[in-house]
């Protein structure tokens, strides 16, 4: 029974040392990450820590490939830097623009969101992408609120270490990797189209489908930035379909929420300039370099009015 009490004992000392090691790891590759060019594998983490630009643009994919910063900086006199991240949502959004602003206060924040943010349809998708908080589950209270409506015990998982970077390895060695080159792009990724191969027009029709909680999430960031002096553009970039996302229910409540709070929106998905030409567009959700570049012009002069 002794020796039985004893190895536990040791098996239990020697996980702890582990998962206090594999911490340290994480600490370590995270603060040589940072100061990283920006890309969607630790845009999060500069935006929470070390961003000082005039401009930053939040947001996915789209924003991701369809705001460039170069042609922003040239028209607007500002700095501008582009900290989207692939995959994420509304929600992991809203808690990456609230860590900045409590740290610091950009002029101006460009957030490509839509109405389809206040839907209940991706709720099970948001819950994984808010793995992609970890880092900052125990600085953070909206990130550890996120995480840990994952499941019940999520709490005690996120006590781990190893649990709470076991997604993070890959992403943040392949940084590395990549090597501390000059950020000429800050942040934007363009995307190309194959050869002449462009996307048929598709159909993307939406139920009514409204989230309360999304909505006062949605809502209680944008008041948090007006309170720190924050000014906010909301854009809804091209796509390439048909819908009736704007006769829907969330889209008539995130207008008149935009509307309630003076708070700038551009909706740009249905736009007729790029619904005619299909060459503007990597697929039916993603404008390619040619699409992005177009877009900077038509919504330059709209930022600049809300400044």
């Amino acid at each position: 029974m002794k020796k039985l009490l004893y190895k536990t004992l040791v098996f239990i000392a020697l996980f702890i040392a582990f998962d206090y090691g594999i911490g340290l790891l994480f600490t370590s590759l995270e603060d040589k990450v940072i100061d990283y060019p920006i890309n969607y594998g630790n845009a999060y983490l500069k935006a929470a820590r070390n961003l000082e630009d005039d401009v930053v643009i939040i947001g996915e994919s789209r924003a991701h490939g369809n705001f460039i910063p170069s042609i922003l900086e040239d028209s607007l006199g500002m700095s501008v830097v582009n900290a989207a991240s692939n995959g994420s949502y509304m929600s992991q959004q809203a808690a990456v623009i609230r860590m900045m602003l409590n740290r610091y206060v950009p002029q101006l924040i460009i957030w490509e969101v839509n109405p389809t943010s206040l839907m209940e349809t991706f709720q099970s998708d948001e819950l994984d992408a808010a793995l992609d908080l970890t880092p900052f589950y125990k600085s953070d209270s909206l990130s550890r609120y996120l995480v840990q409506q994952r499941d019940g015990y999520e709490w005690i998982k996120m006590q781990s270490n190893a649990y709470r970077n076991n997604n993070k390895l890959v992403g943040l060695l392949l940084i590395i990797a990549s090597g501390h080159h000059d950020d000429n792009l800050k942040g934007y990724n363009p995307l190309s189209t194959s050869g002449y191969i462009f996307p048929s027009k598709k159909e993307h029709l939406f139920d009514d489908d409204f989230s309360k909680y999304r909505y006062d999430l949605l809502k209680s960031t944008l008041e948090f930035a007006g309170r720190k002096g924050c000014r906010m553009v909301l854009v809804s970039s091209p796509q390439y379909e048909i819908t009736n996302l704007n006769s829907t229910i969330q889209a008539q409540m995130f207008e008149s929420l935009m509307d309630s709070l003076n708070v700038s929106y551009f909706d740009y998905r249905c736009d007729e300039r790029f619904q005619t030409d299909s060459t503007y567009f990597k697929d039916c959700s993603h404008l390619n370099q040619k699409g992005a570049q177009a877009f900077m012009q038509i919504i330059i002069p709209e930022i600049s009015s809300a400044i």
